[in-house]
């Protein structure tokens, strides 16, 4: 006589497979897949502009360096120097040599206060965005929010 209770084992271990398996397959939760760091972009912004920045002031700038630390949670919303350098570099560039070049090639660009990116590098030794407002994905500078007292 066969008894029922292998048979529940081995449907409890299919079950268990198959939850299993759903779990692994199914996709990421929203804003699960947001936050792709790009550490070798830091790391070759520090080799070109160590000597003069200084390593804390890098350090301490990090993602702030092109993202807008107003927002931190949307990395698409870049600071003006962030926004120059994505339109020159590929979104996910290893090569040190390609994004030395793109990060040279932005510094003849002017920062929000009309200065160039490298002058405020080289001559005033401060991150090249600092005191700027942000800018949204699209480039355009962000509406303000109104002021609930007006």
């Amino acid at each position: 006589m066969i008894t029922a209770r292998p048979a529940r084992r081995l449907i409890g271990g299919v079950a268990f497979a198959a939850l299993a398996a759903g779990l692994l397959l199914a996709p990421a939760p929203n804003g699960a897949d947001e936050a792709q760091a790009r550490p070798q972009h830091l790391k070759f912004f520090a080799q070109k502009y160590e000597d003069v920045l200084g390593k804390d002031a890098i350090k301490k700038g990090r993602c702030d360096i092109c993202h807008e630390k107003t927002q931190p949670k949307d990395k698409k919303i870049r600071n003006p120097y962030g926004a120059a350098l994505a339109k020159v570099v590929k979104e996910n560039e290893k090569d040190q040599e390609a994004f030395t070049k793109a990060l040279e090639s932005i510094e003849s660009e002017k920062s929000c206060n009309g200065e160039t990116f490298g002058k405020r590098i080289k001559e005033k030794k401060e991150l090249p965005a600092e005191g700027c407002d942000p800018l949204p994905p699209t480039g355009q500078p962000l509406v303000p929010v109104p002021d609930a007292n007006n």
